[in-house]
């Protein structure tokens, strides 16, 4: 109610289509190609809900640069089904978790230059506001438990081998979620580059079991950029 009230006061328009309205109008919203699915990087695993294609990589856009922070929750909205039915197996058919409350969402860091830059971290809004959507009692926690060690480069202007090579030996895991169910939150993912970096550097802090959640997944192609 409140976000309507401040629409009808502060119009603004789609983000997508920039009809004057809600920042994401329900139009647009009924084309996105939701598309829940299991995925994997490497030996990580986790789910994605979409496709990026246009209209996805148009909302991504709006969200993290051109500073429409508000574009959070509904990127966490079609993510909230796989992360609810995580409350009672979180690896595949293997109960785990015993409520999404013991659950730990680890937003994938940002670049430092980028975040400074946005005035926010798009993987911390996700992480925020799915935590906001699940049921009240069963809210995991959202922690920052990986930053980066070193200067890395933007990833979007390197190749598949490029993105390894740069985010290699890049983060460090926080002890502080030792023994603790980790799922990593991310708007996209491409490669798995920077999964699978966060899920070698919470290895190494003592995380027996990572896995992740992402809004949308660009197909691989071999060599390919985003």
């Amino acid at each position: 109610m409140l976000e309507a009230l401040l629409d009808l006061l502060l119009p603004t328009n789609c983000s997508i289509c920039a009809l004057v309205g809600p920042v994401l109008c329900s139009d647009c919203i009924s084309k996105l190609p939701i598309r829940e699915r299991q995925v994997s990087r490497g030996e990580v695993c986790g789910w994605a809900v979409t496709d990026y294609d246009e209209t996805a990589a148009t909302l991504v856009h709006q969200f993290k640069e051109n500073q429409r922070s508000s574009l959070a929750k509904y990127l966490a909205v079609p993510m909230l089904a796989p992360l609810l039915s995580l409350g009672e197996s979180f690896a595949f058919g293997k109960p785990t978790v015993a409520d999404l409350s013991a659950m730990v969402l680890v937003p994938l860091p940002s670049r430092r230059a980028n975040t400074q830059k946005r005035g926010f971290s798009p993987a911390e809004e996700v992480a925020k506001s799915l935590r906001r959507l699940c049921p009240s009692g069963q809210k995991p926690l959202v922690f920052n438990g990986l930053k980066f060690a070193r200067g890395v480069a933007d990833q979007a202007s390197l190749n598949v081998s490029g993105r390894r090579a740069n985010l290699a030996g890049s983060m460090v895991g926080s002890k502080f979620l030792v023994g603790r169910t980790v799922l990593l939150i991310d708007d996209v993912v491409t490669s798995g580059a920077t999964i699978r970096e966060a899920a070698r550097a919470l290895g190494e802090a003592g995380v027996a079991e990572v896995r992740f959640l992402v809004f949308a997944e660009t197909l691989l192609k071999t060599n390919a950029r985003k």
